[in-house]
């Protein structure tokens, strides 16, 4: 996780211009119209992301339950796992020399129904709803794409988006500076939206995260086939890791979620 941490950091693409031949004839006057540009101009992360983002026709295949690795108390399951959700070989796609483009134009992406209402839903209790600037985080945080298409459920729609970092160029400086403890390296979010209301939850239930404390704090889901959500947190050192709370979240009938905690 750390190497994938590094590699975030060392992402850099430059713009590649070509030199036009010289002109047939070396007169003054067709000499003169050549230009050159000693600096060209370099291509930004926020840039590429956002210029490579396109959305499939296609509706989303169903993705069938049960969903996510399986764990128990005293077992973490691999991120692998997860982060194959976002790319089958996440390396190739955030490798050290910079974005893979024929990576990244591989990429699925979904545009979601239209949403007039979000909240955004605590699972922990050290999980925050506001970022450090007192503004809540659902009012600056705007979803419009998923990658995968769960069964519907009591009239309600189910979708999971997951993604990287970088993706967060999205958002302007201002909220990345604020809203920090929300934008993780990497991470997956449960949409439920209730298509008559034009409503939506969204539930942080995948992250992996680089704490600057040698600790990679991370977050790991399974929704099993009679949709309860499966969470357990945890922080993994170089020697140990450090097992948080597990938690079964419900989703009921009107769109309420019912938590509950297993220490």
């Amino acid at each position: 996780m750390r190497l994938l941490k590094n590699a975030l950091l060392l992402l850099s693409t430059a713009c590649l211009t070509g030199c036009a031949g010289p002109p047939n004839k070396t007169d003054k006057k067709s000499l003169q119209t050549v230009k050159t540009d000693a600096h060209p101009k370099k291509t930004s992360e926020k840039e590429l992301i956002l210029n490579s983002t396109s959305y499939t026709k296609n509706p989303a295949p169903i993705t069938r339950l049960p969903f996510g690795v399986k764990f128990s108390r005293n077992h973490v399951p691999s991120s692998s796992y997860y982060t194959k959700l976002i790319y089958h070989d996440i390396s190739r796609l955030i490798g050290i020399g910079g974005f893979d483009k024929k990576a990244l134009s591989e990429i699925k992406l979904y545009k979601l129904p239209p949403i007039k209402k979000l909240d955004w839903i605590n699972i922990a209790a050290q999980d925050s709803i506001t970022c450090k600037d007192g503004t809540p985080f659902n009012t600056v945080f705007k979803i419009n794409k998923y990658r995968y298409r769960l069964p519907d459920k009591d009239g309600l729609e189910y979708y999971y988006m997951c993604d990287y970092d970088v993706r967060h160029a999205e958002f302007p400086a201002t909220v990345v500076m604020n809203c920090k403890t929300f934008l993780y390296d990497f991470y997956g979010i449960l949409i439920v939206y209730n298509r008559n209301e034009e409503s939506a939850k969204v539930l942080p239930i995948y992250f992996d995260t680089f704490g600057g404390d040698y600790l990679t704090y991370s977050r790991h889901f399974y929704i099993d086939s009679k949709f309860t959500i499966h969470v357990i947190d945890s922080a993994v050192g170089e020697e140990s890791i450090v097992l948080g709370n597990r938690y079964d979240i419900s989703i009921l009938p009107d769109g309420n979620v019912a938590n509950h905690i297993k220490k």
